[in-house]
């Protein structure tokens, strides 16, 4: 726990290279009350990156605190408030120089992608007339990602099916980079000039999309949340990919060789179901232009993803999560509570912020959730975690 003991005035925060005046000094007690002895003076900025990257660890009942540094960040422990003995380093000055290091190493770390987990990770795009390498730079892959990508690097669309938060917008973003090819997107087609433009009263000029820049130039186009779109506006999107043109208001567009479309979508495109009631049956014949992929959650690569954001801490919410969700599947309640990499990112930072652990599960996992479907969840996740 940090206290909001007044700052001097004119003192400066402690981080190297940073000229802002400290308000606050860092944590100088425990949960318990304890006293550190510790004081450091640091500004609001610092001390949200120190809390973010899970430095402070408060220990409760033993009277002082201790680093808690993220993977990259060497554990080091804290010299006690006692005494110093003459010539030797003062308690205050070590202490000031060992956070004075772990901030300068935030910075560095911050810099270059944050947390030290970000990875450069090199795909093949195959064909069946050549194998290429391209790299992803700071990238987490799904664990399906080779199969999505193989399919778009031979020219096939995507039908990209899986629940919130499983990463299909990612991909398709990631496959657009790996391919070398500029990225476009929209939301759900309401009507068919989402794809076609239209013709602008003031001008008389065609306004263009995004779906007309990537299918007459090239390029991964993503319709995103496509099972809400109106069935009417899809049948305009299947002629443009069955016969290799499109009707502009304005004229014919000729499709590009290296145009490729992928739809994401929460349902197979045959209604709505349990927790997507939103989702419109789509043309069967509209649904055979794709391949089907049903994208489910990787927890790999959630577990590197919060692990370089928030270090062990953060794991161990992303454990409790998952096993929420897997307790919710087994009690078919996978409509009320719904847990994405999402809801174990807002929640991994909100209790690195401070917020307390009740109130974060409150907010992420069981609002608006009927307490019968709470307590069967929680038992389960309980029961299957013994």
């Amino acid at each position: 726990m940090s206290t909001r003991r007044s700052v001097d005035s004119g003192t400066l925060c402690a981080a190297p290279g940073c000229n802002d005046a400290a308000d606050r000094w860092s944590p100088d007690e425990t949960n318990d009350g304890d006293p550190v002895g510790i004081d450091v003076p640091v500004c609001a900025k610092h001390y949200q990156r120190l809390r973010r990257n899970g430095i402070f660890e408060t220990v409760r009942g033993k009277g002082r605190t201790t680093p808690n540094p993220s993977p990259d960040l060497p554990r080091v422990p804290l010299p006690k408030a006692d005494a110093g003995t003459p010539g030797t380093e003062s308690p205050g000055d070590a202490v000031t120089r060992i956070f004075t290091g772990i901030l300068g190493r935030l910075d560095n770390l911050e810099k270059n992608g944050g947390g030290g987990g970000s990875k450069t990770i090199r795909v093949k795009v195959v064909t069946p007339d050549d194998v290429d390498t391209r790299d992803l730079p700071d990238a987490y892959v799904h664990k399906q990602f080779a199969d999505f990508l193989l399919f778009l690097s031979n020219g096939r669309n995507v039908w990209a099916r899986g629940g919130g938060g499983t990463g299909k917008s990612e991909m398709a973003k990631q496959a657009a980079t790996a391919l070398g090819r500029d990225f476009h997107a929209t939301s759900k087609a309401t009507h068919e000039t989402v794809f076609s433009g239209y013709v602008q009263p003031h001008n008389g000029e065609l306004l263009r999309t995004p779906f007309l820049d990537a299918y007459e130039h090239g390029g991964v186009f993503l319709l995103d949340d496509a099972d809400r779109s109106d069935p009417q506006a899809l049948a305009w999107l299947h002629m443009a990919l069955s016969n290799g043109v499109c009707a502009t208001p304005t004229g014919l567009i000729k499709k590009h060789a290296d145009f490729v479309c992928v739809l994401s979508a929460n349902t197979t495109g045959h209604g709505a179901d349990d927790g997507y009631a939103a989702a419109m049956v789509q043309d069967i014949a509209f649904l055979n232009r794709f391949a089907r992929m049903h994208i489910d959650y990787d927890r790999d690569l959630e577990r590197d993803v919060v692990t370089a954001k928030y270090g062990d801490d953060g794991v161990q919410w992303a454990e409790y999560c998952w096993a929420v969700r897997d307790a919710a599947e087994k009690e078919n309640a996978t409509s009320d509570v719904l847990v994405t990499l999402r809801t174990i990112l807002d929640g991994a930072h909100m209790l690195a912020a401070g917020m307390a652990r009740t109130k974060v599960e409150n907010a992420y996992l069981w609002d608006g959730v009927e307490q019968h479907v709470v307590r069967r969840v929680k038992e389960t996740a309980k029961r299957e975690g013994e």
